[in-house]
């Protein structure tokens, strides 16, 4: 069956597969789900209200497809213990967003983990697109800031080991915990329930500060000494030589991610990440 909607496949609502999601549901009987953000290959991600807190909170939950969390290792301590003592002593906002805490949901398709995170802005993925382009003053600005945040990251002894476009966003500069579900309402839009022309509202509320980078998902993150010998996770446009060719992993393979992250932001031609 061909799927042409910019959604994920309705396949992979099976037994095991991702969990089954609306507007309105409540997840682990916590949080209340208001609009759509994203998803991935094993995970759908959903702006939600924290409603177990005094005063209620906006957060951004990554819940993960049934057979996936049983397969795979999410977020280790021995990555993510040196990343968070990083960011406790250098304040905020942060440059590694680590999830805030796990909670378990259970659907009709099995148990999922549910990961919850801060809400950002907008993954650089989408802002450097054939249609639309970073002045070149911001890629410099980012450039700076992710090699800074590869040689952190590295420093700490940690590989991203995913280090693409869509796993680096941008910092919001107000928090949202202040505004009311209808005015969540004017800035995302309504979520669309049925096919439709996509429409994208005007925002006049809420600005992304586009000065300040952050590094997301660290599912596939490693130890620098505990290296896999595996084929990346990196889409193949990032793949660098030495893991085609001999599956090694390590700090050099997070670099060349970079130089082609560099290669995409500087170039009008983004068919590097796209195709």
């Amino acid at each position: 069956m061909s799927w042409e909607v910019d959604a994920e496949h309705p396949y992979k609502y099976g037994p095991g597969g991702f969990c089954p999601i609306k507007v309105g549901d409540r997840i682990a009987n916590r949080f209340l789900v208001l609009h759509k953000l994203g998803y991935g290959g094993f995970a759908t991600v959903w702006l939600a209200r924290d409603e177990k807190r005094r005063h209620s909170r906006y957060v951004a939950l990554k819940v993960v497809s049934a057979d996936w969390y049983q397969d795979a290792k999410f977020q280790s301590t021995e990555v993510v213990d040196p990343l968070r003592g990083y960011e406790r002593g250098n304040g905020s906002p942060g440059l590694f967003i680590l999830e805030l805490e796990r909670v378990f949901h259970t659907s009709r398709n099995g148990d999922h983990l549910c990961q919850v995170f801060p809400v950002l802005g907008p993954a650089l993925a989408s802002l450097n697109t054939s249609d639309f382009r970073l002045y070149p003053s911001f890629v410099r600005t980012f450039a700076q800031q992710l090699a800074h945040a590869l040689d952190t990251m590295h420093a700490l002894g940690v590989c991203h080991g995913d280090f693409t476009l869509n796993n680096i966003a941008i910092h919001l500069a107000d928090s949202l915990d202040s505004l009311t579900e209808k005015q969540l309402d004017q800035i995302f839009g309504l979520p669309q329930i049925q096919t439709l022309e996509f429409f994208f509202p005007e925002s006049h509320h809420l600005h992304p500060n586009t000065s300040l980078l952050c590094i997301i998902d660290f599912d596939h993150a490693f130890c620098v000494k505990n290296a896999p010998k595996q084929l990346s996770h990196v889409p193949h446009q990032y793949l660098a030589p030495e893991n085609i060719f001999t599956l090694t992993n390590g700090p050099p393979a997070d670099v060349w991610a970079l130089g082609c992250i560099f290669a995409v932001l500087s170039s009008r031609n983004v068919s590097a990440t796209t195709e």
